[in-house]
């Protein structure tokens, strides 16, 4: 098998044309309704461009064409990004030396195709090709198109073109042009056809309609209802047809028919200039401002949220200027910032960023998280310097509790009666439950004073584990405390416990050791080591027991372990797609799946399948690296994993159960026939004639994965010339 990472493959033809297969490993994933966690959550914006991209000036429009590529409009030219490189639009029809129209707008249809308003007229993209054509340049060339908007008839297209003060409509069939009257000196910003074929078009003197009859706009009127006189700047409708209208100082206005016009004014003072809008989820609206970056509108329960650049969050939006917004088909929605291009996967609510230190009302208070426990819904998080934070879902951090510590928490664990242990270096702890109040862990002959970093309890007995090695104390008081680990074990230091109804597990800094209870308590003679060569080897971070018995083993470094119900080892590395080979925490079992975080991200593997599904990864995955133990699954079976910035949540009940395939696009194919000429077919043509003996074929091709795209990996053959891929 050959794996690729290039996007682009050129043939010499030096044999008669095989048929070429191409493979891409990788899947889309679309996502439903909101979870508790999300009121507290911050989104995650990424920059898919980097930090150079040739793109100059602000992202005026965003658009996706019938491939799923993204096309921009920026202050030099029309671009097309395929997750992986940035292609100039060529203008078919302009002279080679004379300079490409200025473009100022883009729209699309219903059907998907992609037009594109210039400073000489209105140009369409020829599908499977980065090339454009004018329409009708007879009629159109010499009309200034700064907006547009399109309606697909069974036998025609009505395109609503705007000039600065001027608007037009072009039957595509007819070749008709004919100037739609409008306010005199009215200024036009925004154009919208709402489903029912009403043209809706927003000036500096209010809003106005127009209804399709015919195939011909009537006359412009005044909207009923609305204020008169108020700068409109965006209009769109939302998935229940109700019309949303922004402004430039009167805040937002949303129509329905029950209604008419009701209007939220957004701020206390002078409400922020709503420079484009879109539904990111039901009822869930997304407001870009000009100066006062994002605003998240939940028209359901009249709730808002504020995104803003901020340089303490991870992945923050790039600029407060917002200059476009986008929801494309996947349900990612792209946001021209500033100078630059955020996506921002607005769909996906299963998975909740909480970040510490950042400034956010009721948030982690503390940016690294060391250690975290769930006690029913409620989360017990050891974060910053010192000190533990309790955090719900309903209100935040709560209250604060060892707060006389020195030093970060970084072991947290809770037996069935709710009692909590922590550790810190210098301090082993129990708080009971209902209590705020930290007891010393006393252990007869280990000072309360040591470091631990893990416990393990039955109703026989609490072993606590650390780098002086392993303790049991019974839960009997007249049982006497021992240390366990026969001194002929070369590797005494305990990493990781795990108690199950008739052994105890013991995670090494250098392997697995295995014990059987004998009455419920471990005897020092029955621990062995486990026999595994590359396990004898790893540091053994995290310890786990699913529904049907079978033991899950965290490693530093060879990835993650399963002891199977068959009483065979099974082995999940990067090399099978999980995300990292350092895997430190397991969340626990949730949805008949066990939930692992990893240096570069979380995945889940079904217990019983053994199906791998990675759930966040790559510069999504922003709390990643994980801490060592630090995971822990609610009451409501909930998974919550700390790292660099905070806590990660992940709702499984939220996750799509199908995921779909990602499609290979062809970005470009050429061909050079055998009288030396270059051809271009269109790469969206199910079948490709190509003349007889061609000297040469190359292509370029992708699988749009817009999040991540570093992970994929291509692999090919030549049907008929080659077996492998």
């Amino acid at each position: 098998m050959i794996v690729v990472r290039a996007l682009s493959i050129s043939i010499r033809l030096l044999k008669p044309l095989g048929l070429l297969w191409l493979g891409v490993f990788a899947c889309a994933i679309v996502h439903a309704s909101e979870t508790q966690w999300q009121s507290h959550a911050q989104p995650v914006f990424l920059s898919p461009l980097g930090n150079s991209p040739p793109i100059e000036g602000q992202v005026d429009t965003i658009l996706e064409d019938q491939q799923g590529f993204i096309w921009l409009v920026a202050a030099n030219g029309l671009w097309r990004w395929d997750s992986k490189s940035l292609v100039r639009a060529r203008f078919e029809g302009a002279d080679n030396e004379a300079p490409a129209p200025q473009v100022n707008h883009g729209f699309s249809d219903a059907k998907g195709r992609i037009w594109i308003g210039t400073s000489n007229g209105l140009y369409r993209l020829t599908p499977g090709t980065s090339s454009f054509t004018a329409v009708a340049p007879g009629q159109l060339q010499n009309i200034t198109v700064q907006a547009g908007t399109v309606i697909s008839l069974p036998h025609t297209d009505i395109v609503i073109l705007a000039s600065d003060r001027t608007l037009y409509q072009f039957d595509t069939a007819s070749a008709q042009l004919k100037q739609l009257p409008i306010a005199p000196n009215a200024r036009i910003h925004a154009l919208h056809v709402s489903q029912a074929n009403t043209l809706w078009v927003g000036t500096d003197k209010g809003l106005y309609r127009s209804d399709l009859n015919k195939n011909r706009f009537a006359p412009l009127q005044i909207a009923p209802g609305f204020p008169e006189g108020i700068r409109v700047s965006a209009i769109t409708s939302t998935a229940k047809e109700n019309l949303v209208v922004g402004t430039a100082a009167e805040g937002l206005f949303v129509q329905s028919e029950a209604s008419g016009f009701r209007n939220y004014t957004l701020a206390q003072d002078d409400s922020p200039w709503l420079f484009t809008v879109t539904e990111i989820r039901p009822d869930v609206l997304l407001l870009g401002t000009f100066g006062d970056g994002l605003i998240e509108l939940n028209l359901a329960n009249q709730t808002t949220r504020r995104f803003q650049h901020n340089r303490l969050l991870p992945a923050s939006l790039s600029d407060n200027d917002i200059w476009s917004l986008f929801r494309d088909s996947r349900g990612l929605v792209w946001i021209g910032s500033g100078a630059t291009l955020n996506v921002y996967d607005a769909g996906n609510v299963a998975v909740s960023h909480i970040f510490g230190d950042s400034g956010q009302p009721e948030g982690l208070m503390n940016r690294k998280v060391h250690a975290v426990q769930a006690i029913g819904n409620k989360l017990i998080v050891g974060s910053g310097e010192h000190g533990l934070e309790e955090f719900t879902a309903e209100q935040g951090t709560t209250r604060q509790l060892w707060q006389n510590g020195t030093d970060p928490v970084e072991t947290l664990f809770a037996d069935p009666a709710g009692n909590l242990y922590a550790s810190a270096n210098f301090a082993s702890v129990i708080i009971p439950p209902n209590s705020a109040q930290p007891l010393p862990l006393n252990v007869d002959g280990r000072s309360a004073a040591t470091f631990t970093t893990a416990l393990a309890s039955s109703s026989e007995a609490l072993w606590i584990g650390g780098t002086d090695g392993l303790w049991q104390q019974p839960a009997i008081a007249t049982e006497p405390t021992i240390q366990l680990l026969p001194e002929h074990f070369s590797e005494r230091r305990v990493a990781s416990l795990l108690a199950t109804p008739d052994s105890l597990w013991v995670g090494s800094w250098q392997g697995l050791l295995h014990g059987k209870f004998t009455n419920g308590l471990l005897n020092s003679s029955n621990i062995k080591a486990v026999n595994h060569p590359r396990l004898a080897q790893q540091f053994i971070a995290d310890l786990y027991a699913d529904s049907l018995g079978q033991l899950w083993v965290a490693t530093s470094g060879a990835g993650l372990f399963v002891y199977t119900s068959e009483h065979r080892w099974l082995e999940f590395t990067t090399d099978v797609g999980l995300p990292g080979d350092n895997v430190t925490a397991i969340a626990g079992e949730s949805d008949n799946q066990v939930w692992v975080g990893t240096s570069h991200g979380i995945a889940a593997i079904d217990i019983e399948q053994k199906l791998l599904r990675v759930i966040t990864a790559g510069p999504g995955a922003v709390n990643s690296p994980y801490s060592r133990a630090a995971a822990t699954m609610t009451a409501a079976g909930d998974l919550v994993f700390g790292g660099k910035n905070g806590l990660t949540i992940v709702s499984p009940g939220a996750l799509p159960r199908q995921m779909t395939p990602l499609s290979l696009n062809f970005t470009q194919l050429e061909i050079i026939t055998a009288d030396n000429h270059k051809v271009h077919p269109a790469t969206t043509q199910a079948h490709i004639e190509i003349s007889a003996l061609p000297k040469r074929i190359s292509f370029e091709f992708v699988a749009l994965d817009y999040l991540d795209p570093e992970h994929l990996q291509y692999r090919y053959r030549l049907a008929g010339s080659e077996n492998n891929w």
